[in-house]
């Protein structure tokens, strides 16, 4: 493909008006991309949603906005590349679109038994699955506020216009229809979410609060992982010699005796003492930061990532990542950037390599790339594997003694134990299928060279270790773009490269507590919850494969590849959009809501009949609520005169929530939500994770696939959100035994037989881990 052929500046016209079109419509932006916006008849519903400006425009308007061209209808440009629709828009993809235009379709729930049911960000939320595991297990479920489930879909619908986009330049697809789903795109927010009840039987239920109390506010510790340093920060030797630390069934045994003594410790020291000292003990422990928090936040401000709007003045989140430029300068040798006990390597870096063969099944629209992937834990691999579906080469890069992630949730009971019990993790097959696997010990020099043949030959690398990790190793951006100078890097740590606080550890479940996200969600009493899972993990893979086709575009366009900088922590705080949006707007602080909407009453999550079954109802305006009585029998409530307008059910909401319980307790989840939906209510049965699967509308999308793996027999899988109708994606292969492709990866970077032997030799590489 010529750079001639890449059109500078595509054109995107947004023709929906949700907010899920909104968010697509800001990547898009901010890729580089020319986007319009042609509002409905009636006005963007966007305009309107709160938190609003003081001359009555909306923030979230204002933020999705401040780069887009709004126009009204008939403006539209002559030619566009991409259109993005939604469940609203008139304008249908089966317009007389031409055969190039890329047509995006946002659908709330897809095709299945729910496609005419009437949606909500509650409804959407209940059926993803995070709904039923976020809250007090004695208490009712509550939601992520502002959007969560159109942030998510927006994200995969940006990703998905960018890889069609590529398609298209590259000549698989003139252009195409593509339908991404909003309750698919929350379904593709989990990784472990149906395995944990497939392959252990295990049912994520709502867990207490796990927050530390300190003396002048809350901090979180990590949990899970056995940290012995713990004890030195709560000074308590005696712990120490108990080696509790030592495994992880140990630390489990005793993890209530462990947290006590820290809760007891924390009471009489600071928010502040506490982390300080954590992380110079290298503990994962985090501050549980407000949205004003975040706006005096100093890594936030070292990394300039606030935005600025610049007619209202108002602080905005910033941009999902930071990206670099490859250097123009050519003339530098590697060796260079070489530590002096490598100085005498030398590597033909420029040898001719065999043509890449095409991917077996593939149809994909990114056929031809070749990524590299070093990384652990989720973001990372969530990132390469949304590449790799699409029909990218994606190799994954383990380290004999330190494997990727090869735990948690085996195909049997007590796999772990087995000498095969690494090939044999459903959160490992998960998020690794369709790659192929090779084992490079990159602390060793001829390692490290070994590795850089492969950068020489590949389009991407993405790493997710801690920030100092790849400069430590000398494979840093500044002598990688050396080797490469058209690659594309993608890094994802915590905090970013860069600023006072780019070495701290954290874990997703603290980027929770650190990115605004904890401090808004729980009870109206002021009793916090996370989500129990590492969230802003699938939000940086998300919004880090996003950036890396970006990135892709601009480098076919330059010649010059990118390095993506993408801090966790950011990324996360983008999704807490609104909150920061509300205290920048009206200098509130916002804190926990319950599952209250302050555009709609009621809303809520109540009670049926079982053991903890809940229905989700949303009530969006006046004619819903007469409806929404008529069902329920609320005759004496629909006879309230104070009743008929939102703002008298706003101010007797808990009134309304204690009749509407009443009538819920005695009856199924599902026929609530199907009772409800009959007249055009949005209600929905509130899922819990040994319900996914068998409930009808996600069983008919075949959102979950299932994959034979000759370790763990045939096991269900997530798919994903998007359905491209000329170049689909696929699921071609298992995730990949350890060192499963070694020799056909190495034999492509260069290597002879003989140089492949004497990498096992030395140590170099291995057939087994060694841990």
């Amino acid at each position: 493909m010529g750079d001639e052929e890449v059109r500078s500046t595509p054109v995107v016209l947004t023709v929906g008006g949700s907010l899920a079109c909104a968010v697509a419509g800001s990547l898009l932006s901010w890729s580089g991309m020319r986007v319009v916006w042609v509002e409905p008849a009636g006005g963007s519903p966007l305009a309107h949603r709160p938190p609003l400006l003081p001359d009555g425009t909306s923030a979230w308007y204002r933020y999705l906005c401040r780069d887009i061209e709004v126009l009204a209808p008939g403006e539209e440009p002559a030619a566009v590349d991409i259109v993005l629709l939604d469940d609203d828009t008139a304008h249908r993809a089966g317009a007389p679109w031409p055969p190039e235009t890329i047509v995006i379709e946002v659908a709330s729930f897809g095709p299945g038994p729910y496609e005419g049911w009437r949606p909500s960000e509650l409804a959407l939320w209940a059926l993803g699955g995070y709904l039923a595991f976020t809250g007090a297990p004695d208490r009712e479920p509550v939601w992520l506020s502002g959007g969560q489930a159109a942030l998510h879909a927006g994200g995969q619908a940006a990703f998905a216009a960018l890889a069609a986009l590529r398609g298209r330049d590259t000549g698989d697809a003139p252009g195409q229809r593509v339908v991404v789903s909003e309750l698919a795109s929350v379904l593709s927010a989990h990784v472990w979410l149906v395995s944990s009840w497939s392959s252990c039987g295990q049912v994520l239920g709502r867990v207490p609060q796990d927050l530390i109390t300190a003396a002048d506010g809350l901090c979180y510790v990590m949990r899970i992982t056995p940290n012995a340093n713990l004890f030195v920060l709560i000074d308590r030797p005696d712990l120490a010699e108990e080696d509790l630390a030592g495994d992880v069934v140990r630390w489990n045994q005793n993890l209530d005796r462990i947290f006590e003594a820290v809760a007891a410790w924390a009471r009489t020291h600071t928010v502040a003492e506490i982390v300080e000292l954590g992380q110079l003990l290298r503990v994962a422990v985090t501050p549980v930061r407000t949205a004003a928090d975040l706006a005096a936040d100093g890594q936030l401000a070292a990394r300039g990532w606030w935005a600025h709007d610049p007619d209202s003045g108002l602080r905005m989140p910033g941009p999902p990542a930071r990206t670099v430029p490859a250097s123009p300068d050519e003339h530098r040798s590697p060796d260079e950037h070489r530590s002096p006990d490598e100085a005498g390597a030398t590597i033909p870096y420029g040898m001719t390599r065999p043509p890449r063969q095409p991917l077996p099944g593939a149809t994909g629209p990114l056929q031809g790339l070749r990524v590299l992937e070093v990384t652990n834990n989720w973001a990372g691999p969530l990132a390469a594997r949304m590449l790799a579906d699409l029909g990218a080469d994606v190799i994954k890069v383990e380290w004999a003694d330190r494997p990727a992630t090869r735990a948690l949730f085996w195909a049997g009971p007590h796999q772990d134990r087995e000498p095969d019990g690494h090939e044999r993790s459903l959160y490992f097959a998960e998020l690794n299928r369709n790659k192929r696997d090779v084992v490079i010990d990159l602390s060793a020099p001829r390692g490290r060279d070994t590795f850089l043949r492969l950068v020489a030959d590949a389009d991407v690398f993405i790493e997710n270790m801690s920030a100092r990790v790849m400069p430590n190793l000398g494979l840093d951006w500044p002598g990688l773009q050396l080797v490469n100078p058209r690659l594309v890097m993608l890094s994802m740590s915590g905090y970013g490269a860069t600023g006072p606080d780019r070495d701290w550890v954290a874990y997703g479940a603290n980027i929770e507590t650190t990115s605004g996200l904890t401090s808004v969600t729980g009870y109206r009493d002021g009793v916090l919850s996370r989500t129990t899972l590492f969230y802003a993990d699938p939000i940086s893979g998300l919004l880090g494969a996003t950036a890396v086709l970006a990135a892709l575009r601009r480098r076919d366009r330059t010649g010059r590849g990118e390095w993506i900088d993408l801090s966790l922590n950011e990324a996360g705080a983008t999704f807490v959009a609104g909150a920061l949006l509300e205290h920048a707007a009206t200098g509130v602080v916002p804190g926990p809501q319950g599952n209250d909407d302050q555009r709609f009453a009621p809303h809520g999550v109540y009670r049926c009949a079982g053991t903890d079954r809940w229905v989700a109802i949303a009530c969006q305006d006046d004619g819903d609520w007469a409806r929404l009585c008529a069902v329920a029998g609320l005759e004496d409530l629909a006879a309230d005169a104070a009743l008929a307008t939102l703002a008298g059910r706003w101010q007797r909401r808990r009134e309304l929530d204690e009749r509407l319980g009443a009538w819920t307790a005695g009856l199924g989840q599902y026929e609530v939500a199907r009772r409800l939906q009959a007249v055009g209510v949005s209600a929905a049965p509130v899922l819990a994770n040994w319900q996914v699967l068998t409930d009808p509308h996600v069983h008919a999308s075949a959102f979950y696939r299932w994959v034979e793996h000759p370790d763990v027999g045939v096991n269900p899988t997530s798919s994903w959100p998007w359905h491209f109708a000329a170049t689909p994606a696929t699921i071609r292969r298992h995730a990949p035994r350890f060192a499963q492709d070694n020799r056909q990866v190495l034999r492509e970077a260069g290597l002879s037989d003989a140089e492949i032997e004497g990498l096992y030799a030395d140590g170099i590489t291995a057939d087994r881990p060694s841990v």
